[in-house]
């Protein structure tokens, strides 16, 4: 437990919500979601079976401080998670171990409590059915630690909703492990009570790195043009030399094998970056601009 209280710390500023102070971040600075539900359909009376599928492209990318309080962008994207696709969809606020959702700032609710324990329950939000706030209030049947992506994470597990086969699964960082970034679990139970519904988490990243399926996002600039960005000499010893990029707007940020932050630093005129603290090995270093980002694979290597 004490790993994995460093491990996400390392990523996230612990701070308390309404107290004037900054909070954590729920997500990795980069996050995707691929959520695909089924269910079968009778067309009229007597008619014929259909499946119907749905399918939910979402993003995190952004963070931003506001009245002292940090918040990340949720955007809802297409298929191929393109930047141009994206269109903001709503805030995230995190306090200790509590994650909260809202469209505005002045309208956020309870998605994820990280801090419960086997026999309590939580009362999942329904459009469905709004008139009756404890129609999907559900048990916790387990809650422990689980390795995932090489971070220790709090894992919470519930009982089936009624009627339904596969029930909620909490992970922090993650959202619902069987399910996604799911804000309206009704859509869930829907398809259970149409008939041979299902729904999956079919694809995650993190920090554009695939953990789960093979998304990624289709416009990171990958090839900028070398008058513009050089990063010299790689191998390297200590210290990278930055070209082109010391002079554009956005931050430099350093990433282990496993999606760990281990690195970041607003661009402000440096010609190197320092990185002689880290151990030998590879990184991936990213560039993340206003409208583009870019990454590459860094090899440090004092032999």
């Amino acid at each position: 437990m004490k790993k994995f209280l460093f491990l996400f710390m390392f990523l996230c500023l612990a701070m308390e919500w309404g107290h004037g102070q900054i909070g954590q971040k729920a997500f990795c600075d980069t996050t995707l979601w691929h959520s695909h539900s089924m269910f079968i359909m009778v067309t009229g009376s007597g008619g014929n079976y259909e499946e119907v599928h749905m399918h939910s492209y979402k993003m995190v990318l952004r963070d931003t401080i506001i009245n002292d309080t940090l918040y990340q962008g949720l955007y809802t994207c297409n298929q191929d998670f393109s930047l141009s696709s994206a269109v903001f969809s709503g805030y995230f606020a995190s306090f200790d171990a509590q994650v909260y959702f809202g469209n505005s700032l002045t309208d956020m609710n309870i998605i994820y409590d990280y801090n419960l324990l086997p026999g309590d329950s939580f009362s999942f939000k329904s459009f469905n059915n709004p008139q009756d706030p404890n129609s999907y209030t559900i048990n916790v049947n387990s809650s422990d630690s689980v390795l995932f992506n090489g971070i220790y994470r709090r894992r919470i597990q519930f009982d089936n909703f009624p009627g339904y086969n596969v029930a909620p699964v909490w992970v922090e960082g993650v959202g619902d492990f069987n399910y996604g970034l799911i804000f309206d679990y009704g859509n869930i139970v829907f398809c259970s009570w149409v008939g041979s519904g299902n729904s999956s988490l079919e694809c995650f990243n993190e920090n554009n790195l695939p953990v789960i399926g093979n998304c990624q996002i289709t416009s990171v600039v990958t090839d900028l043009h070398t008058s513009k960005f050089k990063l010299a000499p790689n191998p390297f010893q200590n210290t990278i030399h930055l070209e082109g990029i010391a002079k554009i707007n956005g931050d430099i940020r350093v990433y282990n094998i496993w999606g760990i932050l281990v690195f970041s630093q607003r661009c402000i005129h440096e010609d190197f970056l320092d990185l002689s603290f880290l151990p030998d090995g590879q990184y991936v270093l990213e560039y993340a601009g206003e409208y583009e980002i870019y990454r590459q694979i860094i090899i440090k290597s004092n032999n």
